[in-house]
């Protein structure tokens, strides 16, 4: 089996520093815009040359096209599989057979069979990094049903009813964050509507939703796998933080992560110290 996968990822680790993310359609960042939208994280350089899986092995003579092989191999392991530093693999991210470190995690499949090799000497992705910053913060508005559906939305809440889905859906999406607060103090959710918006990934439900009530771990280490990084730093600020979490978010490959989280979490022990001796 002849490859060039790791050799190519090394070159563009070398440009670009470590850690980065590629993403499906073959573009690929320094800094990550939206987690779960990366394909890849690769933490820093391999050791070896050569990708080593058994589901590469029909490339006998060939050159082995970075998405294809990855691809085949998650046809195999499933995802999110594991790269170590000796081009091993694996679907754990501790490798227990040998002391190796874990290079890269790959969480979905790639759409393309190449990088976008022209964006290494140039931009590195940069303009796809803006326009996908721009697509996720654009505020969409209501159509005109949508427009009724909130009205009758914000007239039951203001009588301090539940909402049903199509409604409950309307209002999370256009309401206004002071209203969503409002919305959350007064009411109770059940751990399966938390689970319904951490797997849609909206952030600013789960904000709001974070301030008014205790996350449970489950639903706390779904979030450290579907979750941006400035939610789940909200989670690690928040009261009865899993212990599992951090191991939950090494085992993801999220390492830049898991630093910020410990910091916070040692700001907050400081902060409540800080108040336990003024009273």
């Amino acid at each position: 089996m002849a490859n060039t996968i790791l050799e190519q990822l090394n070159a563009l680790g070398a440009k670009l520093g470590y850690p980065f993310y590629v993403y499906p359609d073959g573009t690929f960042a320094k800094n990550v815009v939206v987690s779960d939208d990366a394909a890849l994280l690769v933490q820093s350089a391999f050791g070896s040359k050569e990708l080593n899986a058994e589901a590469l092995d029909i490339w006998l003579d060939k050159d082995v096209a970075l998405g294809v092989g990855l691809n085949e191999i998650g046809q195999c392991v499933g995802y999110p599989f594991y790269v170590y530093e000796d081009g091993t693999c694996d679907f754990m991210p501790v490798n227990s057979a040998k002391p190796l470190a874990m290079v890269m995690v790959v969480k979905k499949p790639l759409k393309v069979s190449r990088l976008k090799a022209e964006r290494v000497a140039g931009k590195v992705a940069d303009e796809a990094a803006r326009i996908r910053s721009k697509i996720v913060s654009k505020a969409p508005k209501p159509d005109e049903k949508q427009r009724q559906i909130l009205l009758k939305a914000r007239a039951l809440d203001a009588k301090g009813q539940l909402l049903s889905g199509d409604e409950e859906l309307v209002f999370f999406q256009f309401a206004s964050d002071e209203e969503l607060e409002a919305y959350f103090f007064k009411h109770v959710f059940r751990d399966s509507f938390q689970k319904e918006f951490i797997l849609r990934g909206d952030k600013r439900v789960l904000l709001a939703l974070m301030r008014h009530e205790k996350i449970s771990e489950e639903n706390q280490l779904l979030m450290a796998q579907y979750c941006d990084d400035n939610v789940v730093l909200a989670l690690a600020g928040r009261d009865h933080v899993s212990s599992k979490l951090v191991p939950k978010l090494q085992e993801l490959g999220r390492s830049e992560l898991v630093q910020a989280v410990l910091k916070e979490q040692a700001e907050c022990l400081k902060r409540a110290e800080m108040e336990y001796r003024f009273w």
